[in-house]
């Protein structure tokens, strides 16, 4: 046997327009929102694309020869 509940309409209403996600789906939400939010880090991110791009980085192997 199923038990009934009922919702009042305004409260239906609230749930129709709401999004459901998971804890780590919300946790990393706020990590980007974070990030994209600090200019300083944004900056570094985009400091280190140009970098790349231009050839300035080592890999793995040639840092682990280094050593």
């Amino acid at each position: 046997m199923s038990d009934t509940i009922t919702i009042p309409k305004s409260e239906y209403k609230k749930l129709k327009e709401s999004v459901t996600i998971s804890k780590a789906e919300y946790e990393e939400m706020l990590e980007t929102i974070e990030i994209l939010s600090d200019r300083g880090i944004l900056k570094d991110i985009s400091d280190s694309k140009k970098q790349f791009e231009e050839g300035k980085f080592t890999t793995l192997s040639n840092l682990k020869n280094e050593i």
